[in-house]
Formats: structure tokens, C-alpha cells, sequence
């Protein structure tokens, strides 16, 4: 069998990360199974080590970067290697497949990685004309795909409600944990102005990752608790007025110098980052899996979530939980995590416990399977 994958809309967070840990272990799973990756030419260097029956095709990141060129890249250059390039097979990392791939009658797999576009388009920033077109690719791949699979069970049922025509074929397979890296590592250097004992959340600050109100309710902790503990935050900016809006908190609190912002650290620092943590709190009013939480646990660093969406499934009862719209429930999480040793250490067992449920060798063999049984 020849397998044709897009992996132009894999350049980024969780979905990058996706198909970097499966390829390698879906390849292993069968030798006689060709691979051929199209891949941004400036994320090559992710793909390392791969198995020989793997053969990565670069695309200039100008094919992408250029939304019109990448219209004709994604919807002429691949179908037409697809048609013609004897190939049985074609998965699309992603959730939007171009039509002339489904029209070929061939076998195809789409991932449905998120419905935060769908629900809560405006706190993702899809708008305009890009929103209609987005919405109307994905509503005509949920149409045309083959194998339809998505990340946990939560996404399915929003997915199922959005498009009906799922129901009975839309596969859950869970995303996996990659390894966790050496946290003594030569590359494992704290960045400069790093606090010494922290709180640590991962996320790039999308409205519905609540950062806003994780910084008040941190802000009220400070006021009526004489600690050490310092905020430290990792990702992205993504709105501007997320961003004026968590400087005018950290203005209201005097906190300028406890709550540490780095908008990107290199992964391979991360772990070190990740094992000094006195904990983690992640407050997201919107996740469809949730890595962090699990690589926090890989860690040894226990856990406060927010109770809502795909949270509570991938995490188990291994992390505190809290309403992430109650300053209150945030504050008290923050203060749990800090003083009581005893929920510390059961959040900590719980956890080295929760995060080996998630591996991709598993989802790797559920992806064979569903190729397979196609």
C-alpha cells in the first residue's frame, strides 16, 4: 500500500506535534506501507530518524505562507500527485481536505483536531472571508472522508451535532504522550530572570484559554498569602486585547514582578521548566484533548484544570478541578496546590499513574487498524 499525507497544515502546537510522534510509529507498523509526507521545507528538520519506508516531499514555505498559493497547492498540486502517483491512500493531518480528493472514490482519513473554530470562531480569530471558507471545507470533508477520527469523546459529540452525517463512523483515537526528555539535558538551561519557585501554565493566549482570570485570581492569592511563589506563563500572544487586558491586572495588583510572560522557549528547555514547577494550572474554558496537563504529570508536578470540555476526560482524577469562570475555585486551586502536602502527593501518584494511558504506540496501532480495515 502507498499512503499520500498532507502535512502542510501541520506547522504548529498540538497538530505538528501529532504527526512528528505518530508517522514514525504508524510506519513501524507495517514496512510494506510506503509514506510519502508533504511537508513545509522549514519544519523538515522536526522529521528526524524516520523509518525507511517514509519519504518526505518539501514544499517551499512560500507555497504556504502566500494564502493563494497555497489555494492551488493544497487544491491542484497534491490531488493531482494523489491521482496520478499511484497512490491507494491519503490522509490529511488536518480537517480540511480538498474535494478533489475525496472525489477520486480512493480511501482517505481526516483528523478533526479541534471544534474551537466551529463553536467560538471569535476567540480564535477566524473571521470574515477565511471563517466562510474554513467552514465550508470542513463541512465538505466531514461529507466526503472515508475514515473521519477525532481526539477524545467530548470533540465527537460536538462534532456529531455539527455535522450528522458523522454519526456512527467518526472514530475517537486519542492523541499519545511523547516521551519526556532529560530535564538535565545540555540544553536545559533556565532563561534568564526565571523565578526560582513557580506556578507554570503552557498555552498560547487565545481569549478562551482564560488567562485573565487566572492572573486575578492569582492576584488575590498574593494579597492574602506571604509566599514566594511566582506565575509563570509560556505561549504566544494571540489578541491584543487579552494582552492590554492582563497588563491592566497585573498594573491593578502591583504584580509586574511576580507573573513572568515568555511568549516562546525552545521545547528542549521545556522539561527542565516543567520538573522545577511547584505545580500546574491550566484554566482553558475550551480544550478538545490537552496536552500540558499530561506532560506536567509526566513530570512529577501536580495538577489544577478547568472543569469543562475534554479536560475532565484526559486528565481522570488526577488533577484538582475548578470552574474556571470562579475567581474563587481559581484561588483556592492556586492555594491547594501551594500549601496541602498531602492532596500534593496524591495528585502526583494519581498522575504518574494518568499520563501512561496516552501513548503513541497505541494510537499509532489504532490508526493501522482503521487504514486496514478501510
Amino acid at each position: 500500500m502507498k499512503i499520500l499525507i498532507n502535512g502542510l497544515a501541520a506547522r504548529l502546537g498540538g497538530s505538528e506535534t501529532f504527526l512528528v510522534e505518530l508517522l514514525p510509529r504508524l510506519a513501524k507498523q507495517k514496512s510494506s506501507i510506503t509514506f510519502d509526507l508533504f511537508v513545509v521545507e522549514s519544519r523538515r528538520k522536526n522529521y528526524e530518524n524516520l523509518p525507511k519506508n517514509v519519504r518526505l516531499i518539501g514544499v517551499a514555505d512560500v507555497n504556504v505562507n502566500s494564502t493563494f498559493r497555497r489555494l492551488i497547492f493544497e487544491h491542484l498540486v497534491i490531488p493531482y500527485r494523489f491521482l496520478f502517483g499511484k497512490y491507494d491512500f491519503y490522509i490529511e493531518s488536518g480537517d480540511m481536505m480538498s474535494p478533489f480528493v475525496w472525489l477520486s472514490r480512493k480511501k482517505t482519513l481526516s483528523v478533526f483536531h479541534a471544534t474551537q473554530h466551529l463553536i467560538i470562531p471569535k476567540e480564535t480569530g477566524e473571521r470574515g472571508i477565511r471563517l466562510i471558507y474554513n467552514k465550508i471545507m470542513r463541512r465538505l470533508t466531514a461529507y466526503g472522508v472515508t475514515i473521519p477520527v477525532t481526539v477524545s469523546h467530548f470533540t465527537a459529540t460536538q462534532l456529531v451535532e455539527i455535522y450528522p452525517v458523522l454519526k456512527g463512523k467518526l472514530k475517537v483515537i486519542h492523541h499519545g504522550l511523547a516521551m519526556k526528555k532529560n530535564a538535565n539535558g545540555s540544553d536545559s538551561a533556565f532563561p534568564l530572570d526565571f523565578p526560582h519557585r513557580y506556578m507554570l501554565s503552557i498555552s498560547n493566549r487565545y481569549p478562551f484559554k482564560n488567562y485573565a482570570n487566572l492572573i486575578r485570581a492569582y492576584g488575590n492569592f498574593l494579597r492574602k498569602n506571604d509566599t514566594d511563589i511566582d506565575l509563570v506563563l509560556i505561549g504566544a500572544a494571540k489578541s491584543a486585547a487579552v494582552e492590554k487586558e492582563i497588563r491592566e491586572i497585573i498594573a491593578q495588583f502591583d504584580i509586574k514582578d511576580r507573573v513572568h510572560i515568555f511568549d516562546y522557549i525552545p521545547r528542549q528547555r521545556l522539561a527542565k521548566i516543567f520538573s522545577a514547577a511547584t505545580g500546574y494550572i491550566f484554566p482553558s474554558k475550551f480544550e478538545t484533548f490537552g496536552f500540558t496537563p499530561l506532560e506536567a504529570m509526566s513530570y512529577g508536578v501536580p495538577c489544577a484544570v478547568s472543569n469543562q470540555t475534554s479536560l475532565p476526560e484526559i486528565c481522570g482524577d488526577a488533577a484538582l478541578y475548578f470552574d474556571p469562570g470562579d475567581l474563587d475555585q481559581i484561588e483556592e486551586a492556586i492555594h491547594q496546590l501551594v500549601f496541602n502536602e498531602r492532596l500534593r502527593e496524591d495528585l502526583i501518584k494519581k498522575g504518574n499513574h494518568q499520563y501512561t494511558k496516552f501513548t503513541w504506540d497505541q494510537a499509532a496501532a489504532e490508526y493501522h487498524a482503521a487504514i486496514e480495515n478501510a
